[in-house]
């Protein structure tokens, strides 16, 4: 087996942007995998990830598709196939956000937010799966939120549709061992296009200090995805800054 045949193939959806660009990148730079820029409307800014992975010396490729729709997630997994032979790794990051107090929440905001953020990585991780349960191996990482776990005012129909992913990613892990690994990260408040209307200084209160890096979230990829993650699975990483350490005697005093 050559070198460019040992490499994994990794499809990240959500690529062109924010926390998925950079495990795109994190994980092509380091000449390991091929990488399959997964993007919904910006080809410019997917064909810039790719360009840059390339610079590296790695391959990449960016295929568009809307990870809410069935046909075109099948459209996705057939071409990311057809390009690498195979997925090893598949990072489900895309999703949106439609906030509102749940009282005034609206149906649409709810179901484009479910459809996106939930069936959607159903379809395609079960499409995908078809493909990595063949080989008998392959690692799927879930990008929740920590909203998932703890909730959040506002965030409902989000909150609602990364706690379904948490118990999601949990059984799949059951159901696919020992062949497969199933893990979630669920990221704090990180710096990127969705979170810009945030006041992130309130995030100074964090036991860090600080908000989160797309980077943060990247490394911690990168090592679920490689060696690093092959005795884990069913977890759920919550990487915050330590916000939710505070103590009740702490919340009292603040």
């Amino acid at each position: 087996m050559n070198q460019n045949q040992s490499k994994k193939v990794a499809l990240i959806t959500g690529a062109s942007r924010g926390i998925g660009r950079e495990i795109a990148l994190t994980l092509g730079k380091t000449g390991d995998y091929k990488i399959i820029v997964n993007y919904l409307s910006s080809v410019e800014s997917a064909n810039k990830v790719v360009d840059e992975i390339k610079s590296s010396g790695s391959e990449a490729i960016a295929i568009q598709a809307n990870v809410s729709e069935k046909d075109e997630i099948q459209k996705l997994v057939n071409e990311s196939i057809s390009a690498f032979g195979k997925i090893d790794v598949l990072v489900n990051n895309a999703g949106i956000t439609r906030d509102n107090l749940l009282i005034r929440m609206t149906e649409s905001e709810w179901t484009d937010v479910l459809k996106t953020n939930f069936e959607g990585v159903i379809v395609l991780t079960e499409a995908v799966l078809t493909h990595m349960t063949s080989q008998k191996s392959g690692k799927i990482i879930n990008i929740t939120s920590t909203v998932g776990v703890h909730g959040n005012a506002g965030q409902a129909n989000y909150a609602a549709a990364k706690s379904a992913l948490i118990s999601y990613t949990k059984i799949k892990a059951r159901e696919l061992m020992p062949f497969i690994r199933v893990n979630a990260i669920a990221p704090g408040l990180v710096k990127t296009d969705m979170t810009s209307k945030f006041d992130l200084g309130k995030l100074s209160e964090t036991k860090l200090g600080r908000a989160a890096d797309p980077k943060d979230i990247a490394e911690c990829t990168l090592w679920l995805a490689g060696s690093g993650g092959d005795y884990v699975t069913g977890q759920i990483i919550e990487i915050d800054g330590g916000l939710f350490l505070w103590s009740d005697v702490e919340a009292l005093a603040h």
